[in-house]
């Protein structure tokens, strides 16, 4: 028997015997446990397999690389026993037994074939990292074992998982736990003292500590957030000593020659530092490192629901992964792990990352959905659910691109939609290709779309001519589309064409500009989000641009543009004329009325005309709903009344499930459906701003609504003495109740609404209104710090009744005096 080498071998035969028992096994294993590079091998030596296996990677990098390794192992190529499936490149043949894919060509490969009739065991590597397609994949492949294949196998792996909401999906599914290699690592705290923006101080301090490190022997791995801060480094250490070590980069933009350099040992014997995103966590193995510089930091996609941008931030890591990338310095042996935050903010970083369904752009997960033939997308047993806003807001988006019909009880694949299907492309990408299957420029455009987007200038119009005067992966990829050579002089002909396709689906990107402002340029979107471009990237902007990309941060509240195409304005007018948008405005100055009609490409002005004649009630109606969108709450004299309404209703959906919160942006959102029948006889300001609409708006509620609210959450509170006393709705620490404390005497329970649930947050006044005593306990405080209390209420004001029980005395605000004559009575 051979001896056991990696962690994983030791529990092989569990996973085997699990794996031919179960229809679905749980393998938790750290990194370097062999989860990738070992078990997939051994399972297809092993099994008795009636399909092929296929391991699910998340990572395009780690895809190529494990596929590589594997075959290596095999002394084979890529294509004979292991395959590999990515976007652009598929390398199989009949001989392949196991193929390496990434997520999105597993979904491509259940929609064609949604019994997985070629494959026995599907393998999820890397779970925890719960990416979108990765979960979609997951539900799907379940459903298609509960439903077609009681024989397909699943094998869920990852170095951490959240347990919790694998059990709701897999309550029967056996957990297999192994062990990591436990190699000692020995972990320093180098806080940077500054802040971390400032990013030349931060370089400076890395560099500092990779000196540091060279006392310890082996090389050096260092954890950055993007490639960005990856390539200014490597360009600083080679201005330093450091220039005489092999330094190597990994990240996902990177050939695969040039990641296996980053992974394997240097030829030359150098000692290596390698400078990686947060890829080399894991699946990757890193040879001869032992030294781990970790930033704490990493890059996450956030998604604008607005400007639908999706863009990189940078933010602090969770502990899970501090643990793994701290685990790459004892892959082999002993190692040191060096973290750049301080010892005491390691306990406050969050356990894992939010799965990404939790906050990404879902139109292309509902759209795979639909395509699957679910009508409902939280019919399926997700993991973690998405929530209702997310479905509704990519149900618009899929509805705007013409590939789904909205109906009230379900969504509808169009004809457009169902052609995409047999393309695998992006829907964007697949709508262009669609739309203009023989346009040269269509294919560049749609390969740029899927690739990493990269450009010269922010002018796509010059980038895309560039992209085909040198040979590269977006031409390559465009060129195998069209089946065709692309030229440079081809497609410079071609972008008005491309235009009529392209303006449509990002609609809501058209942009005017707005004026220059320092040393930027501003510009005005059709959503309403307004993006900046700087001035040292144009010398003269143009006045209309279509946004294709832009990159947010938290130092500016617009976004900056990283690219676009430069418009027309006769060719755009013709395009956007079905869009355009025409509504009767009012504008109120010195207490003159003007009524005015309003062109608009959805949210973007575009000229303003006055109204020769008197307005139509619709037209005022318009005008008046458009007004109130302008200013706002403030413009009413009840704003305060709205304001406590929408916190109570709000309360309301926390304990009743008949509720949904609301907000004020949602009234406004929508009034014309409930509002408009209140305006038509409006006709002045001061009519409009004396309306209740909170009151307004729940009159058109179920009436059996309305008394679950009274009921629940009534507006006032009955004291023991009689007095009825306001409940305010707004406090911070819930709804508040302020009253004499006096009128409190009596109460053996404290006061409570929403039978029970909510207490009421108590303010105890003093006979001169004065607060004396804040709590949610009133019980507590009679048998606690109420005798404190007492002494000096009596002391101000001995003419009142101070009881010392105040569980069992009468409640009121009668003097000692007038209490003592009611008795005599």
């Amino acid at each position: 028997m051979m001896p056991i080498l990696l962690p994983v071998e030791a529990v092989f035969t569990e996973i085997h015997q699990a794996i031919n028992a179960h229809p679905s096994v749980i393998l938790q294993a750290p990194p370097g446990a062999g989860k990738s590079t070992w078990l997939p091998l051994a399972l297809l030596a092993q099994g008795k397999w009636h399909g092929k296996l296929i391991l699910l990677e998340p990572r395009r990098v780690a895809a190529r690389n494990i596929a590589h390794y594997l075959s290596q192992q095999l002394d084979e190529k890529i294509g004979q026993t292991i395959g590999l499936r990515m976007r652009g490149e598929t390398r199989v043949s009949s001989q392949t037994k196991l193929e390496v894919v990434t997520e999105g060509v597993l979904t491509r490969i259940l929609q064609s074939d949604p019994e997985l009739s070629d494959y026995h065991l599907v393998l999820f590597d890397e779970f925890h990292e719960r990416s979108l397609q990765s979960d979609l994949a997951f539900v799907l492949a379940k459903q298609v074992q509960a439903a077609l294949r009681d024989d397909l196998k699943l094998l869920i792996m990852s170095a951490t998982l959240d347990l919790a909401s694998l059990n709701r999906t897999l309550p029967d599914a056996p957990v297999i736990k192994s062990e990591g290699r436990n190699f000692p690592i020995e972990v320093f705290y180098r806080p940077y003292k500054t802040n971390n923006n400032d990013w030349f101080g931060f370089e400076n301090h890395i560099i500092k500590v990779i000196k540091e490190s060279l006392v310890n022997s082996g090389d050096i791995l260092v954890f950055l957030a993007g490639s960005g801060e990856i390539n200014r480094l490597e360009k600083q250490l080679k201005q330093t000593e450091l220039n005489k070590f092999a330094i190597h980069t990994l990240h996902g933009q990177l050939s695969l020659k040039q990641q296996q350099q980053a992974l394997q040992a240097d030829q030359q014997g150098k000692r290596k530092i390698v400078l990686a995103t947060n890829i080399a966590e894991t699946s990757l193995t890193i040879e001869n490192v032992s030294i781990v510089i970790d930033t704490g930091l990493h890059k996450k996609v956030k998604y604008d629901n607005v400007s639908e941008f999706s863009q990189l931030i940078t933010e602090q890591i969770s502990q899970d992964s501090a643990v793994q990338r701290m685990g790459r310095a004892g892959r082999t042996h002993a190692g040191i792990c060096y973290r750049l935050w301080p010892e005491e903010s390691q306990s406050r970083l969050r356990k894992h990352y939010p799965a990404e369904i939790e906050q990404a752009d879902l139109s292309q997960l509902c759209f795979e959905v639909y395509l699957w033939g679910e009508t409902n997308v939280l019919d399926l047993d997700w993991p973690t659910p998405p929530s209702d806003n997310q479905i509704r807001l990519a149900n618009e988006k899929l509805a705007r691109l013409k590939l789904i019909d909205l109906s009230p009880s379900q969504q509808k694949i169009t004809e457009l939609g169902l052609q995409l299907q047999a393309k695998g492309a992006d829907l964007i990408a697949g709508i262009i290709l669609n739309v203009k299957p023989d346009l040269a420029l269509a294919h560049l455009f749609a390969a740029w779309l899927q690739e990493n987007r990269q450009v010269n200038t922010w002018q796509l119009n010059q980038s895309l001519v560039e992209l085909c005067k040198s040979n590269n992966p977006i031409k390559q990829a465009a060129e195998k589309s069209l089946q065709r050579e692309i030229s440079a002089a081809s497609i410079e002909q071609q972008f008005d064409d491309l235009y009529q396709v392209i303006v449509p689906l990002f609609i809501h990107r058209v942009a005017k500009k707005l004026g220059n402002q320092n040393d930027k340029v501003s510009y005005l979107m059709a959503c309403g989000s307004a993006v900046d471009l700087y001035a040292a990237d144009s010398l003269n902007p143009p006045e209309w641009i279509l946004v294709i990309d832009a990159s947010m941060s938290n130092k500016s509240p617009n976004a900056t543009i990283r690219s676009a195409f430069e418009l027309d304005w006769q060719m755009l007018e013709a395009i956007i004329q079905p869009y355009l948008q025409k509504r009767t405005q009012v504008d109120y100055q010195a207490n003159q009325l003007s009524f005015y009609q309003q062109t608009s490409l959805l949210k973007l002005p575009l000229n303003k005309v006055k109204l020769s004649q008197a307005p139509s009630q619709q037209e005022k109606t318009q005008a008046w709903l458009a007004l109130i969108n302008k200013q706002g709450i403030e413009l009413f004299n009840h704003a305060d009344a709205i304001k406590l309404f929408i916190y109570r209703w709000n309360l309301a959906a926390e304990v009743n499930s008949d509720f949904a919160s609301i907000s004020f942006s949602y009234l406004i959102e929508t009034a014309e459906t409930w509002l408009s029948l209140y305006l038509a006889d409006i006709n002045s300001v001061k009519q409009l701003a004396n309306l209740d609409i909170a009151a307004l708006w729940l009159q058109q509620k179920d009436y059996a609504l309305q008394q679950t609210l009274a009921s629940l959450l009534p507006t006032k509170y009955e004291m023991p003495d009689g007095r009825v006393v306001k409940i305010d709705y707004s406090h911070e620490s819930g709804p508040k109740l302020s009253c004499f404390m006096q009128s409190f005497y009596g109460l053996t329970e404290h006061p409570s609404i929403a039978n029970g649930r909510v207490k009421l947050t108590c303010e105890l006044l003093s006979p001169a209104k004065r607060p004396i005593q804040t709590t949610q306990d009133l019980i507590n405080f009679w048998s606690g710090s109420y005798d404190i209390v007492k002494k000096e209420m009596k002391g101000r004001y001995p003419k009142h009744y101070w009881p010392d029980d105040p569980l069992v005395a009468e409640a009121g605000t009668k003097t000692k005096r007038q209490r003592s004559q009611t008795n005599d009575n």
